[in-house]
């Protein structure tokens, strides 16, 4: 099980192109991996909206691995 505490960070960035890649990778090879989207244009509308934000990069993803897997994952990848 992966957790906060024994995950590590395989993969940050704006590709979506790219994060399905390593997700594919990672599933094909029965490797455990959690994920995170994050919404950058959400956090902007509280303060000064979307004006001048560049539209690929709206979406960060996050893709993390349990610590005992990242050297074979960095591998895989």
């Amino acid at each position: 099980m992966i957790t906060f505490w024994n995950r590590k960070e395989i993969y940050i960035g704006h590709s979506l192109e790219r994060y399905s890649e390593i997700c594919n990778i990672l599933a094909t090879n029965g490797m455990a991996y959690t994920y995170k989207i994050v919404d950058r244009q959400a956090h902007r509308k509280r303060s000064i909206g979307s004006i001048g934000m560049d539209s690929e990069l709206r979406y960060m993803y996050y893709i993390y691995v349990h610590q005992k897997d990242f050297d074979l994952a960095k591998r895989m990848l």
